[in-house]
């Protein structure tokens, strides 16, 4: 079975409420408000290199975002699409997936950003894992701001133990971990070096870390 979406995500944050309404007068004025600066130890930490997940020998689901194709082991019980654009997939075992396609710098729509910068989408979201507060920071105003909302966005996923992997094979590369704040829990996000454009962003809830590795492993390209 194979269920194809492409579509925007929306991401119903705090972060993204409260920005909604500073950018939106900051933006009418010509300038632009930055995210605050990260000061947690997470904000010093980076993805580390590992090898390419297993995927698993038989697959009887696709999940498809994009041109992003992904394996699941069984037929889900129910699968649901969001207001905005995330998929939750429920699973027979009890487990959950939410699906994200992200075509916003910073994942956030309706957040006025700059629409100016040097950098993808898909840098915004992979500088997440790839820069700390010690790199040299964009002297361009409008790469600033992604820069920095990059290195804020660490401190929601770098603990201060929990590991956090990258592992690359052809174009594609995927960022995964155990999400530290609930139990059998896991996160993933996957880019493709040819898609600048958008990255898919996957959360994963009662199932094992390995489970979880063997389908961000299963991910092609179509």
């Amino acid at each position: 079975m194979r269920i194809h979406y492409g579509f925007r995500s929306f991401r119903a944050s705090l972060f993204g409420f409260i920005l909604f309404f500073i950018l939106g007068s900051a933006s009418y004025a010509g300038e632009l408000v930055y995210p605050p600066e990260c000061e947690e130890p997470g904000c010093l930490r980076t993805a580390q290199m590992t090898d390419w997940p297993s995927s698993p020998q038989e697959s009887v689901f696709t999940m498809e975002l994009h041109r992003f194709s992904l394996a699941l082991p069984s037929q889900p019980k129910r699968v649901a699409r969001q207001w905005g654009g995330d998929v939750f997939v429920a699973g027979q075992d009890n487990s959950l997936f939410v699906f994200s396609l992200v075509t916003t710098y910073g994942g956030v729509e309706g957040v006025p950003m700059p629409q100016k910068s040097n950098f993808s989408v898909a840098d915004s979201g992979r500088f997440i894992f790839t820069k700390t507060v010690e790199d040299s920071r964009p002297e361009d105003p409008n790469d600033l701001w992604i820069w920095l909302w990059a290195i804020d966005e660490k401190q929601m996923f770098f603990g201060k133990d929990n590991p956090v992997y990258t592992a690359t094979k052809g174009s594609l590369t995927v960022y995964f971990w155990e999400d530290i704040r609930s139990k059998d829990s896991a996160r993933a996000f996957i880019f493709d070096s040819e898609s600048p454009e958008c990255y898919v962003r996957v959360h994963a809830r009662d199932i094992t870390f390995d489970e979880f590795k063997k389908i961000v492993g299963s991910v092609t390209m179509k």
